[in-house]
């Protein structure tokens, strides 16, 4: 099979996987009830912004705007003196796009596993080699992909028994 012709399936199964999840996204809602659905994605992230913005809606945050810009300015700094250090020297461990998702909702949840990914990938690369390190690399996407894919049977076992889902840590 040819790039072209696998690229072509990925553009028709992306697009079909798009228009089935945005037509169930609105058939879930409006058949079952928002509010009795997945609280995160009808009930707490929709309000979250206006929550956290509620001082400057109402015009009350005209104090903030000062550090607003003193902090942008420290972070573009911040970065821009990670770049020039990841150019300078190669050996630097501190990536700029690791500081720009350092406060991200996803790094908050799954610091602890990125930092054992590291903690096993940085001796092994060392020690083993470029070689072993692509021999492992199936292990850990196997890893990863186990973790999604018990979470999706754990969620179809309590969608057929009719019991809520357990937590897992991602919407």
């Amino acid at each position: 099979m040819s790039y072209r012709s696998l690229v072509g399936v990925l553009v028709f199964g992306s697009t079909l996987a798009f228009i089935t999840a945005a037509a169930i996204h609105l058939w879930l809602p409006y058949t079952h009830g928002a509010n009795y659905m997945y609280s995160y994605t009808y009930r707490g992230n929709p309000l979250w912004a206006f929550q956290d913005n509620v001082a400057a809606i109402e015009g009350l945050g005209a104090a903030h705007r000062t550090t607003g810009g003193l902090f942008f300015g420290i972070g573009i700094f911040v970065t821009t003196g990670l770049v020039i250090l990841r150019m300078l020297y190669w050996w630097w461990p501190l990536h700029p796009l690791g500081y720009a998702l350092s406060a991200s909702w996803t790094l908050i949840v799954f610091w602890f596993p990125v930092l054992i990914a590291w903690g096993i990938k940085t001796p092994l690369l060392r020690y083993s080699g470029i070689r072993q390190y692509q021999r492992f690399r199936p292990f850990f996407l196997g890893m990863v992909f186990g973790e999604f894919s018990m979470a999706v049977v754990w969620s179809l076992i309590s969608w057929a028994a009719n019991v809520p889902a357990p937590f897992f840590p991602w919407p």
